[in-house]
């Protein structure tokens, strides 16, 4: 029989398996339904009427009041004798008449019938009131013991993080008709905080139910490290219980952690070959304490004997060495130094954070050979700073500026392990201050000045920024086309800190006798892209050396020689061709990227759209669109404060058979519609999956309002499905560049810490860069 945790471990990989299907096709497995009506949203302030009829109806309606005979017609799908005649009229009627009896539907206070017609409803018909609704009415009781698995993946889409303890609480008696492992499909909307309520889920139901529970809550655990103790409770219930652990002294390793390292280290015949990283960070926030019990340290230096022949475990042991060298006594001083002489590479590393030099030297020595590895970086920077600054420039000296850039990676590197073992460092120190100081004295080497000022912080000054736009001005450095791709958000730090010279230095080198050469064609792009204020008219006679046409995409110059190089190519465009001329025109007149974007589809352009752009009207050209396909999705077009679009959108809302109700209410909010705003707002923080899932970066910061950003990073928390999305990718990895999935399933180091580090080492002090496509930190 297999323990708890052994069992927890097991379906943790078999949730993982599941994932992909959970995350990326869920939407399809739906059935398909109809949609609904033009119908008012405004939260109701009348008291219901008793309906002459005498269908007795819910005590809230959600701010709409459905008439008489559409409850009629919506109980009559709940009376077993009426209810198979009445679904055949619906489904023969239109998709606005579906939608509307079905919404009617949840009005009504016969719960049945109620449920019948939240059966039908599809996520992206119900406003949040009928979201609500449709989870009340369709608990896990009703659709797993009843064989509804059918309407269980289309509440799959509706439910919410918030919904997640109530529906699990709610859990029937195994056997189900479907198999227990579609609750892998909950994991998507774990949440931290609600830890608690599903471990009283996992203690209550049946195996297989609760393995895969437990597989969901282990996915969520390697996002959050909040209810540890409770976690561990659970997790280590079937292990004994030594009498050592029962009570141990104040100021030990907690009682959950001792007994997991007592069982499967100390006490264990075979070492595992690997334990969760969530209990590796659990070590890791446990660093010793000087005064601490002597009993504490005695148990750890037994553990870390244990470990010395387990591979597997190799983390922990380089863990529990790094906080023996967070102390200064004479015991660990003589293990550490026995450990020394026998070439132990983690005992170095442990010597080194207490500063002695023959360690510092040799840690040294190793990253100085290409040998050191992301701990040995993270162990300078905590021990040693003026030693990863020496290593900087003499790097740069001897072996020049893609050397340099390989240093600059692995100190980026050393980051991600010092919090991974928790150590501390301080990139706006002295030492990098003083870097900063060198750095400035540095002629002919703009890319290593910028890679110094992208990488550390204390060397991001507009000063430095300046001295990189003087040098690339001065100098015509070779390696500026074949660098442009590993070097945009280099780049993007001097165009933060010293726009105007970095266009000035950019402008030299465009403009020199030879057109043929790379780095002038890759400075002529640059300006395009940085949307050149005093742009050279005569160099755009070099657009197919530049291969405007084709890379244009991700520029924004304004010049008006280049709009006259789009209208003509318009003017004479094939069908298929004319809607990505008329994305780039439209972007040249002032319409944002993603809404320029959105010309650039399947549809034909009409005729009205073409004469508005050549006519410099992109906001009527945008306007005739909509007119064109009123009921075509048109992402991120909120970012245009028109009456037409906010019509439009308003439309949109009011027709839920279309499908499309929380696209609108989601641009509407960008626009700054009040009620919009605050009913999105409410569905994102309750966590209504599909709502979430497909919601865009402009979206979902209503239009990149920074003030979102917050709350954007603890979401990060919870698990993988919060800021991956379907509408726009990894949200926290196009505004910061990490990694919110890959970064967390390493473990190690959780999303929520590296965004929330970067975050407020910046105090906030973000800006968009165009050349680095992301938001970087604002220089000094």
């Amino acid at each position: 029989m297999l323990t708890r945790t052994a069992a927890v471990l097991l379906a943790t990989l078999a949730v993982a398996t599941l994932t992909n299907a959970a995350c990326g096709d869920a939407q399809d497995a739906a059935p398909p339904v109809k949609p609904t009506p033009a119908t008012d949203t405004k939260p109701s302030t009348h008291a219901v009427p008793e309906p002459a009829t005498g269908i007795p109806r819910h005590a809230e309606d959600g701010g709409w009041a459905p008439s008489d005979e559409l409850l009629a017609r919506a109980a009559a799908l709940g009376d077993p004798e009426t209810a198979v005649e009445a679904l055949a009229a619906l489904e023969a009627g239109t998709p606005v008449d579906w939608v509307t009896v079905l919404r009617a539907g949840l009005r009504l206070a016969d719960e049945p019938a109620a449920r019948a017609c939240a059966e039908q409803l599809n996520w992206d018909q119900v406003d949040g009131w009928e979201s609500a609704r449709v989870v009340a009415l369709l608990p896990a009781s009703y659709t797993l013991a009843q064989g509804k698995g059918h309407v269980f993946h289309g509440l799959r889409e509706i439910l919410g993080s918030d919904d997640i303890p109530g529906f699990v609480a709610d859990l029937p008696p195994l056997p189900w008709v479907h198999e227990p492992n579609i609750l892998g499909h909950l994991h998507r909307m774990d949440r931290d905080e609600h830890f608690p309520a599903m471990v009283a889920a996992i203690a209550r139901v049946e195996a297989p139910a609760a393995d895969v529970l437990g597989g969901n809550l282990g996915v969520a655990s390697d996002y959050s490290d909040r209810h540890r103790a409770l976690l561990a409770e659970h997790w280590l219930a079937d292990l004994p219980l030594h009498d050592d652990d029962r009570n141990p002294p104040e100021g030990s390793l907690p009682t959950g952690l001792r007994r997991l390292l007592r069982a499967h280290v100390l006490d264990a015949e075979v070492v595992p070959e690997k334990l969760s990283d969530y209990w590796l960070r659990w070590l890791r926030d446990c660093p010793l304490e000087a005064d601490g019990p002597q009993e504490d340290l005695d148990f750890r230096m037994e553990v870390l004997e244990r470990l010395d022949d387990a591979a597997g475990l190799a983390l922990f042991r380089e863990q529990m060495m790094l906080h023996l060298g967070g102390l200064r006594d004479r015991r660990t001083d003589a293990y550490l130094r026995r450990r020394f002489d026998d070439d132990d590479e983690s005992a170095v590393r442990a010597l080194a954070l207490r500063g002695d030099p023959l360690a510092l030297e040799s840690v040294m020595r190793w990253w100085s050979d290409d040998s050191a590895d992301d701990v040995d970086v993270a162990v300078l920077l905590a021990a040693h700073p003026a030693g990863i600054t020496k290593i900087l420039e003499r790097t740069r000296r001897k072996r020049g500026a893609g050397a340099l850039y390989d240093r600059l990676e692995d100190l980026r590197e050393g980051v991600y392990a010092a919090h991974m073992f928790g150590l501390p460092y301080d990139l706006d120190g002295p030492a990098f201050r003083a870097l900063e100081e060198e750095a400035l004295t540095w002629k002919g080497e703009a890319f290593s000045q910028a890679m110094l000022g992208t990488a550390i912080d204390g060397c991001r000054t507009r000063r430095l920024a300046r001295a990189a736009a003087a040098n690339l001005a001065e100098d015509s450095p070779d390696d500026l086309a074949e660098s442009l791709a590993d070097m945009r958000e280099t780049l993007g730090f001097v165009e933060i800190g010293a726009r105007d010279e970095l266009l000035a230095a950019l402008r030299q080198h465009a403009l020199a006798e030879n057109p043929e050469d790379p780095d002038e064609r890759t400075a002529l792009r640059l300006l395009l892209m940085l949307d050149d204020p005093e742009f050279p008219e005569e160099l755009l006679t070099r657009a197919e050396a530049v291969e405007i046409d084709d890379t244009f995409g991700v520029t924004g110059s304004r010049s008006p020689v280049l709009a006259e190089h789009w209208k003509s190519r318009l003017r004479d465009a094939s069908p298929k061709r004319a809607s990505t001329i008329a994305r780039e025109l439209a972007r040249w007149q002032g319409l944002p990227p993603p809404v320029a974007a959105n010309f650039d589809s399947e549809e034909d352009l009409p005729r009205t759209v073409v004469d508005a752009l050549l006519d410099d009207r992109p906001v009527d050209a945008l306007a005739a669109m909509l007119a064109a396909y009123p009921d075509a999705e048109f992402p991120d077009i909120g970012l245009v404060k028109d009456p037409r679009v906010t019509a439009h959108l308003q439309r949109l809302r009011e027709k839920r058979e279309l499908r499309l109700y929380w696209q609108a209410t989601a641009e509407l909010s960008i626009q700054g519609d009040a009620a919009a705003r605050a009913e999105y707002e409410k569905q994102l923080r309750i966590g209504r999956y599909r709502i979430v899932d497909q919601g865009t970066l402009y979206q979902r910061t209503y239009g990149l309002d920074f003030a979102t950003i917050p709350f954007l990073i603890s979401e990060l928390r919870s698990n993988c499905c919060r800021v991956v999305t379907h509408g726009d990718g990894d949200l926290i990895e196009d505004l910061f560049g990490i990694d919110g999935f890959g970064n967390a399933t390493r473990g190690r180091v959780t999303p929520y810490d590296l965004a929330t580090r970067m975050w407020e080492d910046a105090e906030g002090r973000f800006v968009w860069s165009v050349l680095a496509d992301r938001l970087l930190p604002i220089p000094r």
